[in-house]
Parts: C-alpha cells; structure tokens; sequence
C-alpha cells in the first residue's frame, strides 16, 4: 500500500505529542512576528528553544525545568552574537559578545549582584585587556596603565 506524501503543509502551528498526548514539541509563529521550535519536557516545561526573534535574531536557548533561562546564544542579522549564561536565580553570570564585524571581543563574569567582576577584552584597532574589579567596580588589577 502506497502513503500519500503531501507536497506542502501549511498550518500556523504543529504540535507533536508523546504516547501520553502530552505536547513535547512545537514549531509555529506568533503575533509578533517570530517563530520558534520548542522542546518541553514530561512535565511540559520549555526546556529547549530555537527560533527567529521578531527583531530579526536567531536565538538558542536552554532552560531549566521552571522554564527559565540558563543558556542563551543570540546572532543578529549582521553577525553579532552574545552568548549568556544564568545562574538559578536567573542572574546573568557570563557573557561572550563579539561584534559581526570583528572590531570588539568581550567576555565578563558577573557576580550574583550583576556587577562585573572579571573582564576580558580585545579591540581590532586598540588594546586588548584584562580587567579584575571589586564588587564596587574598582580595578583591583589590569592589564592596561
């Protein structure tokens, strides 16, 4: 016996479910213009995002089981990208940004406050440094005068 396979489907949302019915996965738009494909887990919490924002960004995010944010790597449409990771508050505690065009690297640690501790830099036509600070943002130690 032969399957029809369609050559097109067109639907605003595909859902795919477990053995149970339970959602597991979804692919669709929304209002706002993006789209994504998400992955939840047995207890149907977002656990895994891949999308277009509606501003255009590709996004990879990785959650955790209360369906917040731990890891996220974001690339506009000119190439720059930030890669941010979360502690279990939900506090920023590193980023990765490089520019699309190469001139500026950036990699920071944060402390549970939000406040850099650790900064490490590169510029096409500058310095590239090393920045230690306190938890005021006083330089305890650089690389540069």
């Amino acid at each position: 016996m032969s399957e029809h396979i369609q050559d097109q489907i067109r639907t605003k949302e595909l859902l795919l479910v477990d053995n149970e019915g339970c959602t597991r996965a979804r692919l669709g738009s929304d209002e706002s213009g993006g789209v994504t494909l998400n992955f939840f887990d047995s207890k149907a919490s977002s656990r895994a995002k891949i999308g277009i924002l509606p501003d255009g960004k590709a996004t990879v995010s990785l959650s955790r089981a209360d369906g917040s944010s731990h890891f996220c790597l974001l690339v506009d449409e000119e190439g720059h990208s930030l890669m941010i990771g979360y502690d279990n508050d939900g506090v920023e505690r590193f980023k990765l940004d490089i520019q699309g065009n190469g001139s500026h690297t950036e990699l920071s640690f944060s402390d549970k406050n939000k406040k850099p501790r650790m900064v490490m830099m590169s510029e096409d036509r500058g310095p590239a440094g090393l920045f230690i600070l306190d938890h005021h943002g006083k330089a305890l130690f650089t690389t540069i005068p």
